[in-house]
């Protein structure tokens, strides 16, 4: 498919920041794990919405009008307007003070503030990015990758944290594009250590709740995120200030099911660099450095030359009802729709790609989940920042990714997914006794729990965190497109998300929760929004974006079995 290009020109470019300024400068340390993300790609999404057709429904998605309302959501959300920095290393200081360590600080008169860019395009939003009822009635897929979403994207560059930079950067990045039709193009960008997509998408609620109210009353809604990292760094187990870890903590942590990718472990080959080089950055004692990890498999499992792309494959309700019961069938576990969906997912990937998982060779799904509810006592889900983690699932046997391989397949690789995710929570001492780890890592990034390439893949569910929701205009109608963006290059980053096509009002006894791995969260009535009480969080369908080389895309777009559990 041929890429559409975008011509976009940019009516004005500023920083801004609440308009409500805070009275005195603050800093705080991030978490333990805010840390550990710093190396991840921004947190990254986009909205596209249809022209309205009344003339006080086009005054909202007016420049003015959410110019005027961001300030005002900005108002909860001051830090986003602050600095992020490394915290200067303290030898033998607390768990806040060593090496790699993050801070924010804001209430500066120096803060960068919030870029915002408004631009235009003369050209129909219909012309290039067809509707979710169209996407849904595509026979295998959308090609996304001729989408051009980068050019709706800011130059403007996040903060790199490990070079100097005295341009001061902005954490948060926000571009709106005015289409010729009248459509809207909302993008973000994110430091990722400040917002995971949950968090991300509660402010642009908040934001959205803020601009329709302007319009229509006087009083303005009241948001209430929660900025506070030291609430996931008190879920440590022991002491997480002392100089020396507790043994027997680190020894349950290193038990999990978590790959240590170490960039300071020479590879065989040339690896990529890691920001801090491949050996222990100077000043950090010796003898604190942890016992080397694995080496990065590279460049044998990614070849970075090679040209990848975007993939968005549909499941209708019914479907993913038809593969979760394939998948439970056989089970003698409790197989969840999430899972169900990744094992068959998995499977067409592995068999595009043609690899099988050896013990040498082990391929791998890295599954992103979301510590908010699992932690305890548990975070709320207006919890800001980056609480998240990876689990390494392991391909269960090395013929589950060949063409024989049916039902029983399915059901062996959704089991491995929840028998793995559920080792984070069967014991209470898991998570606490990984939070210690984390705190008493030399170097928060030397450790990669996801990888990229041939034998891997990283999985960030947005689901259940209200993403068709964030309605500017008050009118219920759903974004043309809503979803993460994810950087070129990404060969093996799956992205799952509710669909934005009204297809069932199927209700389900299904618990509401059971696909939460990354966003959503335990309580509809807490969060206001998402999956309606009743109706589980598959019943519109499932969009699953595919980032992968476009060599495996181009094979898996033709395998016949990637819509097989659809009526037909």
């Amino acid at each position: 498919m041929t890429t559409h290009e975008l011509e976009v020109h940019v009516d004005s470019q500023c920083r801004l920041f609440p308009e409500d300024l805070h009275s005195r400068p603050v800093e705080v340390p991030l978490s333990i794990i805010d840390a550990t993300v710093a190396g991840f790609a921004p947190t990254s999404a986009v909205w596209l919405y249809d022209a309205p057709l009344k003339e006080q429904d086009r005054l909202a998605f007016s420049p003015d009008n959410l110019t005027k309302s961001l300030k005002k959501a900005l108002n909860a959300y001051p830090h986003w307007a602050g600095k992020l920095e490394r915290v200067p290393y303290v030898p033998g200081g607390n768990h806040t003070q060593r090496y790699g360590r993050l801070s924010l600080s804001y209430g500066h008169l120096s803060d960068p503030g919030v870029e915002f860019v408004i631009a235009r395009c003369p050209q129909l939003l219909a012309s290039i990015a067809p509707s979710a009822a169209e996407r849904a009635g595509t026979p295998n897929s959308w090609n996304a990758g001729a989408f051009p979403i980068k050019n709706l994207l800011p130059y403007t560059q996040l903060p790199e944290l490990d070079k100097p930079d005295n341009s001061n950067p902005p954490c948060f990045i926000i571009q709106l594009t005015i289409f010729a039709c009248g459509g809207l193009a909302i993008t973000t960008q994110m430091s990722h250590p400040l917002a995971d997509a949950q968090s991300l998408v509660q402010f642009m609620h908040d934001w959205s709740r803020i601009n329709r109210a302007l319009l229509a009353r006087p009083t303005l809604p009241v948001s209430s995120p929660l900025f506070d990292p030291s609430l996931l760094d008190a879920r440590a187990a022991g002491d997480i200030d002392s100089l020396t870890p507790d043994p027997s903590l680190i020894s349950l942590a290193r038990s999990l099911p978590l790959n240590r990718n170490d960039w300071w472990t020479p590879a065989p080959q040339s690896a990529p660099t890691h920001p801090d080089g491949i050996t222990p950055p100077p000043g950090l004692d010796p003898a604190l450095i942890a016992p080397r990890g694995m080496p990065l498999p590279w460049p044998h499992q990614w070849d970075f030359s090679a040209p990848c792309g975007c993939l968005i494959l549909h499941f209708t309700a019914d479907e993913v009802q038809r593969l979760w019961e394939a998948a439970s069938l056989s089970s003698d576990i409790t197989i969840t729709r999430m899972d169900a969906i990744l094992a068959h997912v998995w499977t067409l990937i592995n068999r595009a790609r043609g690899v099988t998982s050896t013990p040498e060779n082990p391929v791998y799904m890295n599954l992103t989940f979301n510590l908010r509810p699992r932690v305890s006592p548990p975070l709320p889900t207006t919890f800001i920042g980056s609480p998240i983690q990876l689990a390494a699932v392991t391909l269960p046997s090395p013929s589950l990714s060949q063409t024989t391989a049916r039902d029983p397949t399915i059901t062996a690789m959704a089991q491995a997914i929840h028998s793995t995710l559920s080792l984070f929570t069967q014991s209470p001492n898991a998570l606490p006794a990984l939070l210690h780890s984390q705190a008493h890592e030399p170097h928060p990034t030397r450790f990669w729990q996801g990888l990229l390439g041939s034998h891997n893949l990283i999985i960030t569910p947005w689901t259940q965190i209200g993403l068709h929701e964030v309605d500017f205009i008050g009118t219920g109608q759903k974004p043309r497109y809503a979803g993460g963006v994810m950087p070129d290059g990404c060969d093996g980053v799956v992205v799952v998300a509710e669909a934005g096509v009204q297809e069932s009002a199927a209700e389900t006894s299904e618990s509401e929760s059971e696909g939460d791995i990354d966003g959503g969260s335990t309580s509809t009535k807490e969060r206001g929004r998402g999956s309606r009480r009743g109706r589980h969080w598959t019943a519109n369908g499932v969009d699953v974006s595919l980032y992968l080389a476009q060599k495996t895309l181009d094979r898996l777009a033709d395998d016949k079995e990637v819509h097989r559990y659809r009526k037909t």
